[in-house]
């Protein structure tokens, strides 16, 4: 199956564990595998849950997974009609593509499948992909189901493994290790987006959450009408402004820090420039000694000099009277 696959890849090395563990705790409710040439490309195969209008059938659709999974979100579809998704159409979910913001690597195709069953029985209120059929129409869906067969599965029905038994009471002897996940889960509507602000309007309630959320209340206050948060979104709201604080206090570490830099540096720069008046104090006082020595020694030379012109002159006018007198006294 990988042989056209590098083991090096992180995609390849998580997909190939989840169809390791796949194989060794498999589902009765639900049935995945990748196609033989594209472990990339998931079909499944869902059991209809009991108790909702979907009970008796089973629902083959899809997951595709990206290059970059598992940091990136799948795209997931529907093959043959149920009544809640649309067929070969992308499905507007939380952990699907088109909301990337809201995918975290730790889900898989395990999360993807208990989600999908557990949001079945909710409506879509608009969700791109939802349906809201009725119970007559869905309970066809549910008999056709039956005979459905994928060009690369086979018959459907035969996918599922058989149901486990139950307890005494009718309960489900495992449980739900994914629930936690799947209450982070929720279907979008129109539009909606999980960065997007409405200002001068009341929060959206939120479309098919599933979890223990505790029950909206509405609180009138004059003529202002205020919704109460869920849960889940209290403590995110907390997280948010702890991280905004702790962002808050960052940054004013982190301006107090250069503003210590600042004023090292200004230290740094006042000490620099002192020394460099030292330095040119020292220069300029060597300089001047210079000057001094050098004035001093030419002063000495040039009195040396003015000696010795002066000695020359006195000869030449010597010799110059001598020859006067010497010419007078002899009449030459």
């Amino acid at each position: 199956m990988t042989s056209q696959f590098s083991l090096k890849n992180t995609g390849v090395r998580r997909i190939m564990e989840e169809v390791s563990e796949m194989k060794k705790d498999p589902s009765d409710q639900y049935f995945a595998t990748p196609l033989e040439d594209n472990i990339f490309d998931w079909h499944f195969t869902l059991r209809g849950p009991k108790g909702t209008d979907f009970e008796g059938g089973f629902y083959h659709g899809r997951i595709l997974l990206p290059s970059g999974y598992p940091f990136k979100p799948p795209n997931i579809y529907f093959l043959n009609e149920n009544g809640r998704f649309e067929i070969k159409k992308k499905i507007c979910l939380s952990f699907s593509a088109y909301h990337p913001e809201e995918w975290q690597p730790a889900w898989g195709i395990r999360t993807i499948l208990e989600a999908i069953i557990s949001f079945m029985p909710s409506k879509s209120e608009g969700a791109i992909g939802g349906l809201n059929w009725s119970k007559e129409e869905r309970k066809k869906c549910v008999k056709n189901s039956l005979s459905y067969k994928c060009p690369h599965c086979g018959s459907i029905k035969d996918l599922v493994p058989a149901e486990a038994n139950s307890d005494e009471d009718g309960t489900k002897k495992s449980t739900n290790k994914y629930a936690d996940a799947i209450a982070q889960l929720h279907f979008h509507a129109p539009g909606s987006n999980a960065n997007s602000k409405e200002s001068g309007r009341k929060a959206s309630k939120p479309s098919a959450s599933v979890g223990n959320l505790k029950e909206e209340e509405k609180i009138k206050s004059g003529t202002a009408e205020v919704t109460a948060t869920p849960t889940n979104d209290i403590n995110t709201a907390n997280k948010t402004s702890n991280i905004s604080r702790r962002n808050v206090n960052n940054k004013d570490n982190n301006n107090n820090d250069n503003n210590v830099r600042q004023n090292t540096s200004s230290v740094n720069n006042t000490v620099a420039i002192n020394e460099e008046d030292v330095d040119i104090e020292k220069m300029l006082e060597y300089v001047r000694q210079s000057d001094t020595a050098g004035d001093s020694i030419l002063r000495h030379v040039m009195t040396i000099l003015n000696f010795l012109i002066t000695i020359l002159i006195c000869r030449k006018v010597f010799y110059f009277i001598s020859s006067m007198f010497y010419k007078k006294f002899h009449g030459v």
